[in-house]
């Protein structure tokens, strides 16, 4: 009960409330699009890759399929690997002849088929009339790098979006409670007995605004109501002073409340000796 009791203290305020939900709509809505995001970076990055590679892997294949001599074919191919472009490349021939030994080539059909960090891709070619297989092996790192990359730096864009919302949340929590404030602060000054005080309360929020109004045609009527009731008694009153016949009010226990001048030259008593005591006793002084 401690607990739930400091808990609203926290979030009693309505800018305070304001963040807290603005906090737990976020908690919801940016872990769920953040996944759908990247979920969509990451398969746009390796479709991307994919759709290079076999562009490059077909061009490379037609480029060499145009050299009559294979040692031309290696001497490219050797380029290729030193410049980095490749990880690995070979040529299988049908009879088993290849570039390179212990060729480690198994041809992937999606991105990180194998786990192995490196994309494989065979691509079949004709050179000197014989049907050989180019067998090629991209670097998949440097993707996973960039999708790395891009999650983290969503994430601190995610992040940076969550501090802005707070700021923003915790200012137009402030800009919309002044007004409230404001409008209570006068309240307390009216009820302290500055009767004359308006709600005149200058705000863009069409509900407060309203409410200011409200307050304001309330509290004249009370005004008037209260001046009314003041005159009417300042006039019975008058009326009391002024006739002949003693005119005493009193509580239900007897006490009494009120009296006339009448009283006093009747009983032979003071007003201020008479109030507060019980009509008993002028009926045994009448006695």
């Amino acid at each position: 009960m401690a607990r739930f009791s400091q808990l609203s203290f926290v979030i009693g305020s309505l800018s305070k409330r304001l963040v807290v939900g603005g906090l737990i709509i976020h908690a919801i809505l940016i872990p769920s699009l953040f996944y759908g995001i990247a979920v969509i970076v990451k398969e746009g990055y390796e479709q991307s890759f994919i759709d290079r590679v076999r562009s490059d892997a077909r061009t490379l294949s037609v480029l060499l399929s145009r050299e009559s001599d294979i040692e031309n074919v290696r001497a490219v191919i050797d380029d290729l690997l030193f410049e980095g472009k490749l990880l690995f490349a070979s040529i299988a021939y049908s009879d088993k002849r290849n570039v390179h030994v212990d060729d480690p080539f198994k041809e992937d059909f999606f991105f990180g088929q194998h786990e192995d960090g490196v994309y494989y891709i065979g691509i079949p070619m004709d050179i000197n009339n014989d049907i050989v297989e180019l067998r090629l092996g991209y670097d998949e790192i440097a993707i996973e790098e960039q999708v790395q990359k891009t999650y983290t730096n969503g994430l601190y864009l995610a992040l940076g979006y969550v501090l802005l919302s707070m700021v923003f949340g915790t200012w137009m929590g402030s800009q919309v409670t002044r007004p409230i404030r404001e409008l209570r602060d006068v309240a307390r000054e009216v009820a302290s007995g500055e009767s004359t005080k308006q709600l005149d309360i200058t705000t863009t929020v069409t509900e407060v605004r309203s409410l200011a109004q409200n307050l304001e045609s309330m509290r004249q009527k009370l005004v008037q109501t209260s001046e009314a009731m003041a005159s009417r008694e300042m006039y019975m009153r008058d009326v009391m002073d002024n006739v002949m016949d003693g005119i005493i009010t009193v509580n239900e226990l007897g006490g009494i409340e009120s009296l006339n001048p009448a009283v006093e030259e009747l009983f032979g008593y003071e007003r201020t000796a008479l109030l507060g005591d019980n009509i008993t006793r002028l009926f045994v002084i009448a006695d």
